[in-house]
């Protein structure tokens, strides 16, 4: 009778753990990565381990910069960006980002940024269109530190 307990005690905790529940391989952290991302072929999101509800978000899409740097965007909302780009309230890139976003007169959007490879980063970003009509750009990128947090997760079509 243990041993049942005990075999439906491992199948209920590997069916909540959702990268093994879902086909999704962790490729480590952005600070130490295990492998790196399939992009284009297999689908990626990203953890924040820095939050005790641990959100995960998906990017909308991807910029690749040769054989080793790849670019995830992600067109979040106000709430998940939050928790996506600012890990202590002394550091807040998202509360930098939404004031100068605030502060910015025309046409302007906030959007994430992670980038895996060479050159590693999590930033925020605003663009917006100055008096002439270009369009110009600030970003806020976390502390190198911080990057431990963020955990690449990947699933790959079969």
């Amino acid at each position: 009778m243990n041993l049942k307990r005990f075999a439906l005690f491992c199948a209920l905790a590997l069916a909540s753990h959702g990268a093994l529940a879902s086909g999704w391989t962790s490729l480590g952290r952005l600070n130490a990565p295990t492998g790196f991302p399939q992009a284009g072929t297999c689908n990626l999101r990203v953890i924040n381990h820095y939050w005790s509800s641990k959100p995960i978000v998906v990017p909308s899409a991807v910029n690749r910069y040769g054989p080793t740097n790849v670019q995830y965007a992600f067109a979040l909302d106000l709430s998940s960006l939050r928790t996506f780009t600012s890990n202590s309230v002394a550091l807040s890139r998202f509360k930098t980002a939404v004031d100068a976003y605030n502060a910015t007169a025309g046409a302007k959007s906030l959007s994430a940024t992670l980038s895996v490879g060479d050159f590693p980063g999590v930033s925020i970003n605003l663009s917006y269109a100055d008096a002439a009509g270009l369009v110009q750009g600030s970003g806020w990128g976390v502390a190198p530190s911080e990057l431990q947090y963020y955990e690449l997760q990947e699933s790959c079509p079969q």
